[in-house]
């Protein structure tokens, strides 16, 4: 299905473009948005345990795929305390997805964050990345009114459990074409400082849009609560983006506390600041006594 035929798509040559249409169209009093930053704009909406069942759909039947999920999800809380001492409450299964998700394993949950400007990152650090990005934009307050109302006999337990932390109000999703906005009650590191949230879909069998395509009931209903932001390719608006959000403090080093985010900072600093790159009085030393290329 092309993205145009559920999505409202804007295209976006300029930085100054960008801004000006996520601010027309996502600063409305009484909405509140959520984004994902994509690399390539032609991808779907795809959670990484969609994209793996893609992948074994030779082994594992459509019918079984629920029992597949778990069975993952079994394998990692009862090897997860010989890597950490934090320990998830036993039948919270967002935390425990959401640790999952964390740390690499494939889950149900869909990242997303309220900044604008973080999925605009996400959308476009891949400075070797040579095709259009998008930023997809949803709204939280139709997607929670919609859930509500396809799952009008358990309302009032869905909004006493917005985050479906417990396993009453997870049932009254679960194997339903719906789409909820959740969060852990115990956020990690990152999610926190990426202003992080996830989209879970209630049936794992069918494709993540399938689920949002159920709530929403028409693809007309959900253009209208779904932007995509596609950003332009070129090299010098994507320098121009990456250097204001580092003006931001928008960064790997930021997003990723830790040596391994500062690590990958790095080469988006070569790529938008290179003279902040100098090698001071090492480099000098080092190459005094090396024979030049004639």
């Amino acid at each position: 299905m092309k993205h145009e035929d559920f999505a409202t798509i804007k295209k976006c040559d300029s930085w100054q473009e960008l801004c000006e249409k996520h601010d027309n169209f996502c600063l409305k009093k009484g909405k509140i948005w959520v984004f994902r930053g994509q690399k390539n704009a032609a991808w779907d909406l795809k959670t990484t345990f969609e994209r793996l069942t893609d992948i074994v759909t030779d082994i594992v039947k459509r019918k079984n795929i629920p029992s597949f999920e778990f069975g993952l999800l079994r394998k990692f809380k009862r090897e997860f305390s010989l890597y950490s001492k934090r320990i998830a409450k036993d039948d919270d299964l967002i935390e425990w997805f959401s640790l999952m998700q964390h740390y690499g394993t494939p889950t149900r949950l869909l990242d997303w964050t309220y900044s604008f400007y973080v999925a605009t990152f996400f959308a476009l650090e891949d400075i070797e990345n040579e095709n259009e990005s998008a930023i997809w934009a949803i709204e939280t307050k139709w997607l929670e009114h919609k859930l509500f109302k396809k799952c009008s006999s358990c309302k009032k337990l869905l909004r006493r459990d917005l985050n479906l932390q417990k396993k009453e109000s997870l049932k009254t999703i679960i194997n339903k074409l719906v789409v909820a906005k959740v969060n852990p009650y115990y956020v990690h590191e990152r999610l926190s400082v990426q202003q992080g949230c996830f989209l879970f879909p209630g049936d794992t069998t069918q494709s993540f849009l399938d689920n949002l395509l159920g709530l929403a009931g028409t693809k007309k209903e959900l253009k209208n609560n779904l932007i995509k932001f596609v950003v332009t390719e070129k090299k010098t608006e994507k320098r121009a983006i990456l250097e204001d959000l580092f003006r931001m403090n928008i960064t790997r080093t930021s997003l990723f506390p830790g040596i391994d985010g500062y690590a990958a900072s790095l080469k988006v600093a070569a790529f938008i600041l290179p003279e902040t790159l100098k090698p001071g009085t090492e480099y000098r030393e080092f190459i005094k006594g090396v024979v030049r290329k004639s």
